[in-house]
């Protein structure tokens, strides 16, 4: 599974001159532990963490104060540039998760920024890790059905199983470009790992002019196709 597929939006994002109480208190509202800073591009610059603010409202012994005390000596920081992190990990769109989820661990990361050519384009975050470890297969079978049955108007053409992570198609006649296509559709869904469309034979004993399929037998008169059609055909029209 690749980042694109559990990736979150970055719905709060900040600048370097930025002050710091003004985005703490937005952090606080919001429930963030976490938030990407960006210039006025878009490019990803650091990453504010509430252990950021926190570190700066915490002294040697440990007493919170306000960056403001009047007994405390050193000047303290105004700007979120002053206190951010630099430098932060980040993956790109067609990363893998399982990467991601190592990643994590080994840094002990709540978040990762998501960049494409130095511009942030969302965060995945650890929740968004494990929803893809928490899937069961009855959950896989639904959205894979949702999408099946949204690809043919509402009409139910195709009946979805799913068992361990693999996913199997069956119902009417179909061309073998359009079985191509919803093995791509089935595998879309995040926690699928495998989808095969099971058609009855006669779908590939005539095949289409200029069509090539090929397909193997798997018993009960159904042919797993396995190859793909210059054109496709909507089973539902059969």
């Amino acid at each position: 599974m690749l980042v694109r597929d559990v990736m979150g939006r970055a719905t709060y994002t900040v600048r370097q001159d930025q002050l710091i109480d003004p985005v703490a208190a937005q952090m606080n509202a919001r429930g963030l532990a976490d938030a990407p800073v960006v210039d006025r591009h878009g490019v990803l610059v650091g990453l504010l963490s509430a252990e950021d603010l926190l570190y700066r409202w915490i002294s040697q012994d440990e007493t919170p104060r306000r960056w403001d005390d009047p007994e405390d000596p050193d000047p303290q920081p105004q700007f979120v540039g002053e206190i951010m992190e630099r430098g932060v990990p980040t993956v790109g769109r067609a990363d893998d998760v399982a990467d991601i989820a190592r990643l994590m661990v080994e840094l002990d990361l709540r978040c990762v920024p998501v960049v494409e050519d130095g511009r942030l384009q969302g965060v995945v975050s650890r929740r968004d890790v494990l929803r893809t470890v928490v899937r069961t297969d009855e959950t896989l079978r639904l959205e894979a059905q949702h999408r099946l049955d949204a690809y043919t108007g509402g009409v139910r053409c195709w009946e979805v199983t799913v068992l361990d992570g693999t996913a199997t198609v069956r119902g009417p006649a179909i061309a073998p470009g359009e079985a191509r296509i919803v093995t791509i559709m089935v595998e879309s869904v995040p926690g699928v790992r495998r989808a095969e469309v099971l058609v009855p034979s006669p779908a590939v004993s005539h095949p289409p002019a200029g069509a090539h399929a090929a397909g193997r037998r798997t018993g009960a008169g159904t042919t797993l196709v396995t190859a793909r059609a210059p054109e496709t055909y909507l089973a539902c029209d059969t």
